[in-house]
């Protein structure tokens, strides 16, 4: 019997140093609390200082001092090198020339030397543009680790976890926003426009975060003056507590929610605060390209890219001119140009052939000013228009009438079927562009097709903006379909 007592005392007393121990471990994550062994402030202090000695870009260009937005991009051996210029191409063609200068894209390549030495020279001859601009830089991770001298507590945090505090040691002095990005994503059209309309419509300078990804990390936007107390809470916190980085971020996020949360009843205001730290964006603006494994990510928020926010002031996104629609491409199942055209559904097509066209003949002639059509899909990114797939408009005059003063049409290729060639399909499979009033009625569209594809053909995006009527003499939205 006494040994029986004994041995629940034993059990008791190691239940209760048990506890005591998370007790300690939790006051040692409390910013007024901090314990000086686990703090971790002078012992961030010392690497982001001796980071920022050691953050000359790998590859040469002009070095922006200081932008809007910095992202920052990861690069790891296990995606392979195909996705971050996917990802980089994605992001440079999403970014207006004004854009451009409020941008500066950070990539921090890591793995075995001969990869990383590899992609590093690719990337410099690839993109040798956006580098010499100052809007692309690429740091090689190991040569910035050999440059620092790694103690404490931070010898023991994981890889990505030592990148994210180089990303965001280089970003919190060069940027006033800076937006955590995947080696493996699409950027959707007119990105950067989309998250400065949101940062003004959230109209609050509480929160801590915005989501613009519902996957991970992918997509998160910090303001870089939160960035040092950031990197400090990654480098304090014990890995035996949280030893992920999403879990890390999430943690210092928790840790700034209003003190009063911990109190009951909560007060309204606690609440209110609390929905502020942390605010997503929907539709998502960034989407994965696919996993480890090469399966499609797939999430509720997540796709299609096609219901991003609408970058025309004032112009529902569903709203395209009536149209008779023709082609000679064979649908696949039942995804019909019917439904595309009306952003109901996406058109697949069995392998285009020469000769083969999609006529969009509209029942009014309208004026454009934009159009916009987009292939790539998340379940068949490689089932794209050539490049040599064209973009044509029909007027309503023969081209014998045509005024060919005007500039506009003489930058314009004209064809034997009296139609004009206006663009073309880029490496992404997007075709675009601006005509304006400027060219005048449009009586049809055309997409003709010049060579043989090997792979079938995905359109899922077709967007006809229409010229409006000032606001004072139309109802809300209404488009202009001049008769």
């Amino acid at each position: 019997m006494k040994a029986m007592y004994v041995k629940w005392w034993k059990i008791i007393l190691i239940a209760s140093m048990m506890h005591l121990l998370w007790m300690r471990l939790r006051l040692m994550l409390s910013d007024n609390e901090c314990s000086p062994a686990y703090s971790g402030t002078q012992e961030a202090e010392q690497l982001m200082d001796s980071l920022a000695h050691n953050l000359n870009p790998a590859s040469e260009n002009t070095g922006k001092s200081e932008a809007t937005y910095v992202i920052g991009i990861s690069v790891s051996q296990q995606h392979g090198d195909e996705s971050i210029r996917k990802t980089l191409s994605s992001l440079i063609e999403g970014l207006s020339a004004e854009e451009q200068a409020e941008v500066i894209i950070i990539v921090v390549i890591d793995g075995q030397a001969k990869f990383v030495k590899t992609l590093h020279d690719d990337l410099v001859m690839t993109f040798e543009d956006p580098i010499k601009s100052g809007l692309l830089e690429i740091k090689l991770m190991q040569n910035i680790i050999n440059g620092i001298q790694l103690t404490g507590d931070i010898k023991h945090k994981s890889r990505d976890i030592l990148q994210e505090i180089i990303m965001m040691t280089f970003a919190h002095t060069r940027g006033k926003y800076y937006l955590k990005l995947s080696d493996n994503v699409l950027a959707s059209r007119n990105f950067i426009g989309n998250i400065s309309k949101f940062i003004f419509e959230v109209n609050t300078n509480l929160w801590i975060n915005l989501k613009f990804s519902s996957v991970g990390l992918i997509g998160n936007l910090y303001k870089t003056h939160d960035l040092s107390s950031i990197i400090k809470n990654l480098v304090s916190t014990p890995t035996v507590l949280v030893a992920s980085l999403e879990g890390l971020l999430q943690h210092y996020t928790d840790k700034r929610h209003p003190r009063c949360l911990s109190e009951t009843p909560l007060g309204s205001h606690c609440l209110q605060e609390l929905g502020f730290s942390s605010i997503s964006h929907y539709p998502a603006l960034f989407n994965p390209i696919e996993t480890l494994n090469g399966k499609l990510i797939k999430t509720e928020h997540n796709f299609p890219i096609a219901n991003e926010n609408w970058p025309w002031m004032n112009v529902p996104v569903y709203i395209n001119p009536p149209a008779v629609i023709k082609t000679s491409m064979r649908a696949y199942k039942d995804h019909t140009l019917e439904a595309t055209y009306i952003n109901a559904g996406y058109f697949h097509a069995f392998h285009p052939q020469q000769g083969d066209f999609i006529e969009f003949i509209f029942k009014t002639p309208v004026i454009f000013e934009e159009y916009f059509l987009r292939c790539e899909h998340y379940k068949y990114p490689r089932d794209i228009f050539k490049q040599d797939t064209y973009v044509d408009v029909q007027l309503p005059l023969h081209l014998n009438q045509v005024n060919k003063k005007t500039n506009s049409i003489n930058k314009m290729l004209p064809l034997k079927d009296n139609y004009f060639q206006i663009g073309q399909f880029n490496s992404r499979g997007i075709a675009e562009g601006s005509l304006g009033s400027r060219i005048g009625k449009i009586k049809a569209v055309r997409i003709r097709v010049i060579t043989k594809h090997d792979v079938m053909v995905v359109l899922r995006e077709i967007v006809f903006k229409i010229q409006l009527v000032p606001d004072s003499a139309r109802p809300c939205c209404e488009p202009y379909w001049p008769s």
